[in-house]
């Protein structure tokens, strides 16, 4: 299928770089925000907020009106992780250190490299490009539109990244939305659109025990020792959780072991800290989860003074963590992957989504159903291998411009 919409490469390109070169750490998003803004304004939306707030920076919300006054949402973090070892990592490179500025958004190899560029601020572009697209091309916007992109969402930052933009930003949009029909969020999925995704526990022990000089070692408890009997059982629940948990798209129930750490000044390690990630399936119940890792945990026969505690640590939509979601595949959606394969070499199938974003937080405020869809691959982004392939970035912008300027079913 011939795409009637032509686009210039060069300049999509060139936007992707431009957002790719402001910093947005987490922590850090009101320059971009602001940024954001300014283009989203210059697109001719009828209305542009830029949302500020201590504890989530800056949120921006842009409506664009449709022939249709049933709403398509398109929804984007701003913020990334941390750089990390990038530069190191490229600075290390023998044949190419073209990709050692994580900001550069440089060319390369057919993709665009730099922070962000595939988580997510190559779907950001993507909005931005495509409703340049249809304004270009002199096409009608079928669909309403409201576009929101939010702070807060990674979770690299200490005592950041606890969806606190999603939070704030959604009384404003559900006031706003007078007929909201399907929200899309901007993650990578390889242009594959993922109906559901998994929710997550984060669990911190502290084992507490007695510290003593390592000659008279039956003086102390050893924190360390206990440890590795909390180990035993957690791993266990692991296989019985794997033998009985399976998902359609998202495959087992798991639990990870993700560090642990204990030691002693040559003395009997007095603490040990462990810290693991448990991998909850759309249909199981977080509270029942969080309560079986508990009972795991609270099962050791502990040593006379030795203590241990627990803390679920990453809280997002529920005090155990992030909660699993799934919605049903339409016509709608169905629709969605057929414009997606018209425009795509590969092909675009329903999916799962093997990582936790904040599509649960919109389905409930709005009461609409929620995918994610994006170019890029997510298994390079955090990374600093991090890009996003420019052939489907292309691809992407034409269909959602496509999409965009398609009626409802």
């Amino acid at each position: 299928m011939n795409s009637p919409f032509v686009l210039d490469e060069k300049n999509a390109i060139k936007e992707l770089q431009e957002i790719i070169a402001i910093p947005s750490i987490t922590g850090t998003e009101k320059k971009l925000a602001a940024d954001l803004a300014k283009r989203l304004e210059q697109l001719g939306a009828e209305d542009v907020v830029l949302q500020e707030g201590a504890d989530f920076r800056a949120n921006v919300i842009a409506t664009f009106k449709g022939n249709n006054s049933a709403e398509l949402l398109l929804f984007a973090h701003i913020d990334t992780v941390n750089t990390g070892n990038w530069e190191e990592y490229w600075g290390m490179s023998k044949d190419n250190n073209l990709r050692i500025n994580p900001f550069g958004g440089v060319e390369v190899d057919g993709a665009i490299w730099g922070r962000g560029a595939g988580d997510v601020k190559g779907g950001i572009a993507t909005v931005l490009q495509a409703l340049s697209l249809i304004k270009k091309n002199n096409l009608q916007l079928e669909k309403s539109v409201t576009v929101v992109f939010v702070s807060d969402e990674e979770s690299g930052e200490v005592g950041m990244g606890l969806s606190n933009g999603m939070k704030a930003v959604l009384p404003i949009v559900t006031k706003k939305s007078q007929n909201p029909a399907l929200a899309i969020y901007l993650e990578p999925t390889e242009l594959n659109i993922y109906t559901a995704q998994m929710g997550f526990q984060i669990v911190d022990i502290k084992i507490t025990g007695k510290t003593s000089y390592f000659g008279k070692p039956e003086l102390g408890i050893d924190a360390l020792k206990v440890g590795h009997q909390v180990l035993e059982k957690l791993w266990q629940h692991d296989l019985e959780m794997k033998k009985q948990l399976e998902h359609g798209l998202i495959g087992h129930s798991s639990l990870l072991v993700t560090s642990m750490t204990a030691g002693g000044l040559i003395a009997v390690p007095g603490t040990c800290e462990i810290s693991l990630i448990r991998k909850v399936l759309p249909g199981e119940s977080m509270e029942k989860s969080g309560q079986d890792l508990l009972s795991v945990i609270q099962s050791m026969n502990l040593i006379n003074g030795a203590n241990i505690e627990v803390e679920f640590s990453a809280s997002r939509d529920h005090e155990f963590g992030g909660t699993p979601f799934e919605c049903d595949i339409t016509g709608e959606l169905e629709r969605l992957q057929e414009i997606v394969n018209s425009h795509h070499s590969g092909t675009s199938v329903f999916e799962g989504a093997p990582y936790w974003s904040e599509a649960p937080l919109i389905a409930r405020a709005l009461e609409i159903d929620c995918v994610y869809w994006a170019a890029g691959d997510i298994s390079n982004c955090h990374t600093p291998e991090e890009h996003i392939n420019r052939n489907d970035y292309f691809a992407a912008i034409k269909s959602l411009a496509e999409y965009l300027s398609t009626p409802w079913i």
